[in-house]
């Protein structure tokens, strides 16, 4: 931090960097960027943290916040009894400064940025990140189903249905209103940004003009997420979820500014980081520029005064903080390591799992009321229906349910498939792939967890990319060989963009069906001679 063991000073970036060198215009213009839609990205992702870390905190290079933990840690460190404590206190002092540095890293997209962003292992690992995330999740809509329930789960099946479900149905054209307060707080853009889904395929939004080639598959994955009808999904439930949750914290204001509010009312607040003042001053505004109206609660922070800007962004941060915990969109909770270029690759597709332990799991287990117990049961309940619609996207029977068996190991499916129990499930596929199925709960069902099924070892521990070459490499020997047979016509296929987004699976299927018979393919490839 500016000084000692941690360097995080801070260099004027971005569109506050002067130009060093003026040249006009059109005498560059092959070489700008004159996509506004990528320009625009570009602006806000560079502006937007340094803007909101500078007023939060009156610099970037967070000094001030290094001395304060420096001196905070030297007050304990004067009171501990023994070398070992101090030892421990100050390895405790360098973990928070570097964790601070590093969140504040991350947030600007800046953290152990490589030494050479343009260098062609990086270029190609965020390729093949982007090709990943659309040759393998075609099919996330309807994993999502599941989310459905997380509304329910945080705020209880009596305030998603009288919050939510009933001012739909009264009030439409108010609840679409209510929208755009939720957009207008910064989520629920995902239709414009696909935000969340990029989150949990770990694909950063890349800037530059680079090849044809990766502009292709940049634009590819930029807009993926329309394609499997992901976007709308998250943009519909964020929304729901947003309109449910302004409207309990709206009323929970009401109370506080009147001296009647509940124990839930301040603890909720609270973890929105909203506090008592706030709270009545939100009140205020809201009973002087919101409305109520069919059931919905709209706030109307457009129109609140001049002088409640600290109020509104307050609202609108804690609105933004509870929506994003009821529709999992991964944040700081993941590991720095996943946040490197090779952690990246090595941890791809599993910021959900770590991030969904987090707001759901232990979530849960704190919030520990009758809310989490019915959307815990309603999550799992959908995640079977997600089982089932993935069995029929993909051409095969529903689960049988003739014998306790294989009840068992459909209840496993859904309790996966829900999303509930974080990077357990990770953590038991690779705990049987490691140990041949004798270990998990592939030994207890007599079935593995299908969504790992088909990973081998390899891809099982260091991630889909592993696979994808897997497949490559199987693609290609079996091309220049006898030896090609339809587990590489299958692996030909999982090379290919889209080829398993839901509604089109089907149309690939037939196409790998007709490929092996009209080659006459066989189903286990020749031995060799």
């Amino acid at each position: 931090l500016g000084s000692g063991k941690f360097k995080i000073q801070v260099e004027k970036r971005g569109p506050l960097a002067a130009r060093e060198f003026m040249i006009p215009d059109a005498a560059i213009e092959d070489y700008l960027e004159n996509d506004i839609e990528t320009v625009l990205r570009a602006y806000a992702r560079t502006m937007a943290a340094d803007v909101e870390i500078a007023k939060r905190f009156g610099e970037l290079n967070l000094e001030t916040a290094r001395k304060e933990i420096t001196e905070e840690y030297a007050k304990l460190s004067a009171r501990a009894k023994t070398p070992e404590e101090k030892t421990k206190l100050h390895k405790a002092r360098d973990r928070d400064i570097r964790d601070i540095a590093a969140i504040r890293d991350r947030l600007r997209g800046t953290y152990k940025i490589p030494s050479d962003p343009d260098g062609i292992i990086v270029r190609t690992g965020r390729v093949i990140s982007s090709l990943n995330y659309m040759r393998m999740l075609g099919g996330m809509t309807i994993s999502a189903v599941p989310d459905l329930a997380r509304t329910v789960m945080a705020h209880g099946i009596l305030n998603t249905v009288g919050d939510g479900i009933v001012p739909l149905i009264r009030n439409w054209s108010g609840a679409r209103l209510a929208a755009t307060e939720v957009k207008l707080a910064g989520t629920a853009l995902d239709m414009v940004l696909d935000s969340r889904a990029m989150s949990l395929a770990d694909v950063m939004d890349d800037f530059g003009r680079h090849s044809k080639f990766e502009r292709a598959v940049q634009a590819g994955a930029r807009n993926f997420g329309v394609i499997t009808l992901m976007a709308p999904w998250n943009a519909a439930l964020k929304q729901f979820a947003g309109l449910v949750t302004m409207t309990r914290m709206l009323r929970a204001m009401e109370r506080v500014a009147a001296g009647k509010a509940h124990r839930k009312d301040v603890a909720m607040l609270a973890s929105g980081g909203i506090s008592e003042t706030h709270a009545i001053r939100i009140a205020e505004q809201f009973a002087k520029h919101g409305s109520k109206d069919g059931g919905v609660w709209f706030a109307n922070t457009a129109a609140w005064d001049k002088g409640a800007r600290p109020a509104i962004e307050a609202f609108r941060a804690a609105l933004v903080r509870d929506v994003d915990r009821i529709i999992v969109t991964p944040g700081q909770e993941r590991p720095l390591w996943m946040s490197t270029e090779t952690g990246r690759l090595l941890g791809q597709f599993k910021s959900f799992a770590i991030s969904s332990m987090q707001r759901v799991l232990i979530s849960g287990l704190q919030q520990r009321d009758m809310a989490t117990l019915n959307g815990a049961a309603l999550m799992i309940a959908l995640g079977g229906l997600a089982t089932i619609l993935r069995s029929k996207v993909a051409g095969q029977p529903v689960p049988d349910l003739s014998d306790r068996q294989k009840q068992g190991q459909f209840l496993v499916e859904a309790i996966d498939r829900s999303g509930l129990t974080g990077w357990l499930m990770e953590a038991n596929s690779m705990t049987e792939k490691m140990t041949g199925g004798a270990v998990g709960l592939s030994a207890l069902t007599g079935k593995p967890v299908s969504r790992y099924a088909q990973r081998n070892v390899t891809a099982s521990l260091i991630g889909p990319t592993a696979g994808t070459v897997e497949d490559f490499i199987r693609v290609t020997q079996a091309g220049f060989s006898d030896q090609w047979s339809e587990r590489e016509t299958k692996a030909m296929r999982r090379l290919v963009p889209y080829n398993n987004v839901f509604y089109a699976r089907q149309m690939f299927d037939a196409a790998e069906s007709g490929i092996n018979a009209f080659f006459g393919v066989p189903e286990k490839a020749a031995a060799r001679h």
